[in-house]
């Protein structure tokens, strides 16, 4: 099969070269790489067209958008530019151990009806060489919890014909991964192989690692949400054989989700306790039972103000 590995970048001059290395030295070579910067101030462009110069990397494209799209939109454009049947999406600042294209490749190749393969992933770097000879690979169930994404878009490998079937579902506030992952959790194409394939890189200047929660943040993630269910409502009645059957309970968990984000918002705005009392009965729509808490505290600071 042919694979592509779609990378976006933005002032990311850091750690690339530590990502770009281990691209680039993965036991199974990718036949496309495609890497959008998105109007990178720093170093970040001379680094990549130096390194695909040096290496003669001919398969390697780098495009510098005009302006900048914002790194939704821009990993969203870069995965419409792919030509192979498996796509990875890479972020700018991790490290990917040297068999993840190989054993992904190999995971998909015999399991057809995975549409979305997750990996697990390290937070301290661990040099590794030798490809586990067994793994684990299980599909993660639609649950409760389906709008939010339990792993990060570094660790997906996915078919192009997934995400040319989903994609015109995208519009801007969406994130890629959360796209790809509830949809493949809706056909029940979702599954996780359970070995870390990458160092996954936290810091400060990491894209979704920069917002402060407040009130406010919430109302907003509680409105897209409601036009992301909105989208996989529309999905369903085109497809009804993803929730025919033994499989009826996802409308019932979709028609849920919606009540509980629209409550969860009226509260946000309002402080209203005994809308809050009323969300105890959707505490499986949360996150965790952090968040349902967390909710108390952010809208009485709200209404204090």
């Amino acid at each position: 099969m042919k694979i592509s590995v779609v990378m976006t970048t933005y002032n990311g001059e850091r750690y690339l070269i530590e990502q770009l290395d281990s691209l680039r030295t993965q036991t199974r070579k990718p036949d496309e790489v495609i890497i959008c910067d998105d109007g990178s101030t720093d170093s970040t462009n001379r680094y990549i067209d130096k390194y695909i110069r040096d290496y003669r990397l001919i398969n390697w494209k780098h495009i510098k958008n005009k302006e900048n799209k914002g790194w939704k939109k821009n990993f969203i454009d870069a995965i419409d530019m792919a030509s192979g049947e498996l796509i990875f999406t890479c972020d700018q600042d991790d490290i990917w151990y040297r068999y993840k294209l190989e054993l992904m490749e190999d995971i998909m190749s015999k399991k057809k009806k995975i549409d979305l393969l997750c990996s697990t992933y390290d937070l301290e770097y661990e040099p590794k060489e030798k490809k586990p000879s067994t793994v684990t690979v299980r599909r993660y169930r639609f649950k409760k919890d389906f709008m939010f994404v339990r792993s990060p878009g570094c660790v997906f490998c996915f078919r192009k014909s997934h995400f040319d079937d989903i994609k015109d579902d995208w519009y801007k506030d969406y994130p890629h991964d959360a796209l790809l992952w509830r949809y493949a959790l809706l056909k029940d194409s979702l599954y996780m192989v359970y070995e870390p394939l990458i160092y996954y890189r936290r810091h400060d200047a990491t894209a979704t690692g920069r917002e402060v929660r407040t009130a406010q943040t919430k109302i907003t993630s509680m409105t897209y949400y409601l036009e992301a269910i909105k989208r996989l409502k529309k999905y369903v009645k085109k497809h009804p054989e993803y929730v025919s059957g033994d499989k009826e309970y996802k409308n019932e968990y979709i028609k849920k989700c919606r009540e509980w984000a629209s409550i969860r918002r009226l509260y946000l705005k309002t402080g209203k306790t005994a809308l809050w009392a009323k969300l105890w009965s959707y505490r499986d729509y949360y996150f965790n039972t952090k968040s349902y808490l967390a909710d108390l505290y952010m809208a009485n600071k709200k209404k204090r103000r």
